[in-house]
């Protein structure tokens, strides 16, 4: 995490490996839209992919992420969505966006369910975390998936 100096520039917090210059080039500034009902978490997930140089849109309401979802232009790379939320839930949301773009790469995030939820949908996500999880696991999943062709 990086710490504010008095000039107002961020440094690396003592132990960082990286330097900011070096994070903000992985994410190239790729678009990752983030969904969670609850506010922290998704500020969460916000920052830490911001800090690796993804640009980034926060929903807190899925029904409003999918209908930008499907004006965006052009559209995110990724969706990191939680599974439990009204009114339609992250696997819902996931499986109406690859109906719209195939080529979307998705992570299911949740504290109440497993990665065997999927089983019950059609459409799967490309990754699933459970919460909690560190920045560290987040950020290696990111990366994987965008490599990914």
């Amino acid at each position: 995490m990086a710490k504010p100096t008095k000039d107002g520039l961020n440094k690396p917090a003592e132990g960082s490996s990286k330097s900011p210059a070096a994070k903000s080039s992985e994410g190239k500034g790729t678009l990752i839209y983030v969904i969670d009902d609850e506010l922290s978490v998704g500020e969460a997930i916000k920052m830490v992919l911001e800090s690796e140089g993804y640009r980034t849109r926060f929903f807190v309401d899925p029904a409003l992420a999918l209908s930008k979802f499907k004006a965006a232009e052009p559209r995110p790379r990724l969706l990191v969505t939680d599974y439990v939320m009204t009114p339609i839930n992250g696997m819902e949301l996931i499986d109406r966006c690859l109906k719209i773009d195939s080529t979307l790469k998705t992570i299911l995030i949740s504290g109440s369910v497993s990665s065997e939820i999927a089983s019950l949908y059609q459409a799967k996500p490309s990754f699933f975390l459970s919460k909690p999880f560190s920045p560290n696991e987040l950020s290696s999943a990111v990366a994987a998936l965008l490599k990914a062709k």
